[in-house]
């Protein structure tokens, strides 16, 4: 049951990969080092003088998300269990860890349960198992690193093997850290918090117009970097949001729209769109500058009145 135990929490703490792997701020890879002090004599009456001893703590941890972590310590020591030589211990645990506030503050309590094995140095060695249950905290350094605070009450299947320890360490975190899930570590994420392509160091561009979404005035509709982002469909140096005529090129004196014949009305107010003429005739050309436009004009290359249809006056 016990090798059951110990092969599920290694499994969980080394899952299988799928597909992209992409580490956040409440899941990550991390390794520790502790200092523990030891004492066999407060739990068993009848070795109740042995003295506290010491022991040194290597381990790895996964933690799994805010409020459930793994721990795999790899632990040696002396113990004092009230024999003329004292053995040396070496084991490792498969520990389940609950923070019930989370991992995200400056401050961390959490309790663990758990199960272990230890061996012991002598002329005849003898491997426990051991139950550890325990309570911690994780004190924020760093980005990366914690210190931590944990006692453990391990029950022990053997004689006088009962124990409690106490101990002192530091938690580094290992896993390169990418809060916002986009393939961008935090270190080389311009904006670590919102997801995007590295083509802008990983902040947001929505209409994968390569300019951030931070940045652009239109950042849902792709544009140009020349108008904040904003696109110019006709290509005519108006954007769209400015431009009255947006999918027909245009000066941008005339707001976009296009001038065929270049006489200064748009075509789209112009009578006559491919022939140039005034304002005052909506555009249409008047040969004869009479203020009858041509296509009025029953004279047009001779000037007259309007009341002649552009004709000139003969009886006068």
């Amino acid at each position: 049951m016990l090798r059951f135990i110990l092969l599920a929490a290694l499994l969980a703490a080394f899952p299988p990969v799928r597909g992209q792997s992409t580490n956040n701020l409440r899941t990550y890879h991390a390794l520790s080092a502790r200092v523990v002090a030891i004492d066999h004599g407060m739990p068993n009456a009848e070795i109740a003088e042995a003295s506290i001893t010491y022991g040194l703590e290597l381990g790895y941890r996964r933690q799994l998300g805010r409020y459930l972590g793994l721990a795999v310590p790899l632990r040696i020591g002396v113990a004092d269990v009230g024999e003329l030589e004292n053995p040396t211990l070496f084991g490792f645990d498969a520990l389940l860890k609950a923070y019930p506030l989370g991992t995200d503050g400056p401050l961390s309590p959490y309790v663990h349960a758990g199960a272990g094995v230890v061996g012991e140095t002598g002329d005849e060695p003898d491997a426990n198992h051991q139950l550890p249950l325990g309570l911690g905290f994780n004190l924020r350094l760093g980005d990366n690193s914690w210190a931590n605070v944990q006692g453990e009450y391990r029950l022990s299947n053997q004689t006088a093997r009962d124990n409690v320890q106490l101990g002192l360490g530091y938690i580094y975190r290992i896993s390169s850290i990418d809060s916002d899930g986009d393939g961008i570590v935090n270190r080389a994420d311009a904006c670590p918090l919102a997801a995007g392509p590295a083509a802008t160091n990983g902040c947001p561009d929505s209409d994968a117009d390569g300019i951030v979404d931070a940045e652009d005035a239109c950042p849902t509709t792709p544009g140009d970097a020349l108008f904040g982002g904003c696109p110019d469909s006709d290509a005519d140096g108006t954007p769209d949001s400015l431009d009255r005529c947006p999918l027909l090129a245009g000066p941008a004196t005339l707001a976009g729209c296009p001038d065929t014949d270049a006489d200064g009305l748009p075509d789209d107010r112009d009578n006559c769109p491919t022939a140039a003429g005034p304002p005052e005739l909506n555009g249409c050309p008047n040969s004869d500058g009479d203020g009858v436009a041509d296509h009025n004009d029953d004279c047009p290359d001779l000037p007259g009145l309007l009341i002649y249809l552009g004709c000139p006056d003969t009886d006068g």
